[in-house]
């Protein structure tokens, strides 16, 4: 079953999907926050099989602490 879901960074907390999308990287990394890190770090944990993340332009610079054996750039 195929479950389309767009949600909240608070309202993922303790669940887990099978796919998990981040949208616009570049800009949650501009913005203000203190835990930025955490905040990335439990999104891309509640997925069960891939996370597909996208951004503009440049690389994340989020991106650019994780090894790259765990990811695929297109």
């Amino acid at each position: 079953m195929f479950i389309n879901l767009v949600t909240t960074y608070h309202q993922i907390k303790g669940l887990e999907f099978d796919y998990v999308y981040i949208l616009g990287l570049n800009n949650f990394e501009k913005a203000s926050f203190k835990n930025k890190d955490n905040i990335l770090y439990t999104v891309v944990t509640r997925a069960q099989k891939r996370v597909f993340i996208l951004y503009e332009k440049h690389f994340p610079t989020s991106l650019q602490k994780v090894d790259k054996e765990f990811y695929k750039e297109y």
